[in-house]
């Protein structure tokens, strides 16, 4: 599994997830200028610190190296400079792949669960990419073939749409549309991850659906067999998948489920224990 790190900025607080391929080039820098010997310290809240003193640039470099690439989440690593200044000091943090992409959403509100799940903002808001993925297809304009359907733009409406490509997801592919006006910046190819911003939610009926793409990831997979007002088997699943997320999973209305599921995802009962965060 990627190691995840947090380091401790000037202010006291710690920064964003960085992974050990750049926690280890900070490491060089701040080492490379700085004036030893160093003292590199492994601190863990059951043990202690464990400390390594009167280290050579190159010394201290391979110990933090070392350091880094076998503690737990939760330990961290301190530096100190000849002077004993601490010039850098970081933490292992659990990894949290995936995230709820309507967390930023101003007066979200919930509706029926259908292909996929509506739902609907109170004033124009983010939605990110859900996790690890790479962009399948961007299609921010009408081009009149019916769906995704938009109250502004009666004959379509945006689309875009990414394969996971990281944990219990990987592989399956994702869809968002509707009333959403996408991120300019993205096109085909691109990669994403859960701070990824895909667009803006605008307020108005129909606000946006999100759901389980086909494998193509071109359109809700659950468009071979929907009807309106359907409940589908996608839709149920992708709902159970956003409830795990902390997002709500849309309204259930007392319709039974109907079709089927690919095998390739995850029962609906498994989301909250698969998305546990990365250890």
């Amino acid at each position: 599994m990627k190691k995840t790190f947090k380091v401790k900025g000037k202010d006291g607080t710690f920064g964003s997830e960085i992974g050990l391929t750049r926690l280890l080039a900070i490491a060089a820098d701040r080492i490379t200028r700085g004036d030893g010997p160093f003292m590199v310290a492994r601190i863990t809240v059951e043990d202690g610190r464990y400390r390594h003193p009167d280290l050579k640039h190159s010394e201290a470099l391979k110990v933090f190296k070392a350091i880094a690439e076998r503690i737990g989440v939760d330990a961290g690593i301190r530096v100190e400079d000849g002077a004993g200044d601490t010039i850098l000091r970081c933490e292992r943090v659990a990894r949290e792949l995936y995230k709820n992409p309507l967390r930023d959403v101003a007066g979200l509100r919930e509706y029926r669960q259908d292909m996929g799940v509506d739902y609907a903002c109170g004033s124009e808001s983010p939605i990110y990419a859900i996790g690890p993925g790479k962009i399948t297809r961007v299609h921010p304009f009408p081009s009149g073939n019916g769906w995704p359907w938009d109250n502004d733009h009666p004959d379509d409406g945006a689309i875009i749409c990414y394969r996971i490509t990281e944990g219990p997801a990987k592989g399956v592919c994702v869809y968002l549309s509707e009333h959403v006006k996408l991120n300019p910046n993205l096109k085909v190819g691109d990669k994403v991850d859960a701070g990824t911003r895909l667009g803006t939610l605008l307020p108005g009926f129909a606000n946006c659906e999100t759901g389980w793409a086909d494998s193509d990831g071109h359109s809700a997979e659950a468009r071979s067999y929907y009807h309106s007002g359907d409940r589908t088997a996608h839709g149920a699943n992708f709902g159970a998948f956003m409830k795990a997320l902390g997002a709500p999973q849309g309204l259930l209305e007392g319709r039974a489920i109907r079709g089927t599921l690919p095998a390739k995802y995850p029962k609906a009962n498994e989301w909250k224990a698969l998305l546990e965060p990365v250890t």
